[in-house]
């Protein structure tokens, strides 16, 4: 019969059964290495492990030939490095103190403050205690009306320092996040999306409790806001944008960016409109000033009002450290002002010395009148200039985002 045979195997017995292909032998698995712990010494009550209660030896499995599993260091590390990474990132938003401020603590910076403002007081009273001096030899009409001239500006002054200081104790302070550096940072490929977020996240958090407690539909702040230089239609558009503000379903970087351009950008308006009506005002009236002493009342009277409505207008107050800088600069315009009549006088003198051999005609024609004129002008400019830039700090100072 054809076809495949049934291979056969010869038998020890001879007895002419065939016998079935040998079984192949099962691969032996090697069991795992048990390796025995010594027993662990006990703590004298006798107790004994649960393998040993059984008559079986403490075992583990050997798993020195096995990759480690992570013990949770690296983890830590990288945990560690990632929150360094995010505390770098948020201490970007704060500005950087200068240096006269880092050996200042807290309450050094708040006592550096009130000297500042007790010598810039002390320094008005000694120059109106000057100019009650000089005026007491004009006779009877021009003393009496300058008396009440410069007792007008000592009130002035008066009225706004206290004015000034009750904002203060009422105000929330500014927290001048810096937002250059957060649009950087958040623009970064290396930067973590994830740390963009939470910055934006701190930023809101400062940022809504002083929108929401901005004083917008009170007659009486509505009213200031117009005195200091807004528009009704202004006003209008700051009561719209602030209700959407506070209804506002967006993420919290639209609307840090709303709030900033928006917002904040009617205020700086409002501000630069006030800061340059201080300018024209210190100006007008030191131009014609008489004598330095009323210079010197007459800007710190009008620099203290500036800084007041400034404050109302962000509705906040400045930090320590630019505290300390607005005070330290009112003072010294206080100081250039009291002296800036004098060397303005003796400019223009020496300026027309120098044109008489030149124009001998000018001279004789306008004489001492013009030189009066000229150094008026020179001093109007200059004390103008002087709080032009201290407005220009003080706003910059107060604006939440900076």
């Amino acid at each position: 019969m054809a076809g495949r045979s049934i291979p056969t195997y010869v038998d020890d017995d001879d007895d002419g059964v065939p016998l079935a292909p040998p079984m192949r032998p099962e691969a032996v698995k090697t069991p795992p290495v048990i390796v025995e712990e010594p027993p662990e010494e006990g703590d004298g009550d006798g107790e004994v492990p649960q393998g040993e209660a059984v008559g079986l030896p403490a075992q583990r499995i050997d798993t020195s030939n096995s990759i480690p599993l992570a013990d949770g260091t690296l983890l830590a590390r990288e945990g560690e490095r990632e929150q360094q990474r995010l505390e770098e990132f948020l201490a970007t938003l704060e500005p950087a103190p200068p240096f006269w401020a880092r050996w200042l603590d807290s309450a050094g910076l708040r006592w550096a403050a009130v000297l500042l403002g007790s010598a810039l007081t002390l320094f008005v009273i000694a120059q109106a205690s000057l100019f009650v001096s000089q005026v007491s030899a004009l006779p009877e009409p021009a003393r009496t009306i300058a008396l009440v001239g410069g007792g007008i500006v000592v009130l002035a002054f008066v009225i706004a320092g206290v004015r000034l200081i009750l904002l203060y104790v009422r105000l929330q302070t500014t927290p001048a996040f810096q937002t250059d550096a957060l649009y950087e940072l958040s623009a970064r490929q290396l930067t973590r999306a994830a740390h963009a977020r939470h910055a934006y996240e701190v930023v809101y958090d400062r940022l809504r409790p002083i929108l929401a407690t901005y004083p917008l539909g009170t007659a009486p702040f509505e009213r200031k806001l117009v005195l200091c230089g807004a528009t009704a239609d202004e006003v209008a558009r700051l009561t719209k944008m602030r209700e959407n503000l506070l209804r506002a379903n967006q993420t919290k970087a639209d609307w840090v960016r709303e709030f900033d351009r928006h917002f904040l950008g009617l205020l700086d308006e409002v501000a630069a409109r006030r800061i340059r009506r201080a300018a024209l005002s210190a100006g007008k009236l030191t131009a014609v000033s008489p004598r330095g002493s009323v210079d010197a009342v007459i800007v710190t009277a009008l620099a203290v009002e500036l800084v007041g409505d400034l404050c109302a207008v962000y509705n906040v107050r400045a930090n320590r450290v630019d505290t300390v800088r607005i005070v330290g600069t009112v003072l010294l315009n206080t100081a250039a002002a009291s002296q800036a009549d004098d060397l303005t006088q003796e400019g223009a003198h020496h300026l027309f010395d120098a044109l008489q051999g030149h124009a001998s005609w000018l001279t004789a024609l306008f004489g001492k009148a013009a030189q009066k004129v000229t150094g008026g002008v020179a001093d109007g400019v200059v004390n103008g200039s002087l709080m032009y830039r201290l407005g220009r700090l003080t706003a910059r100072a107060l604006r939440p985002l900076q």
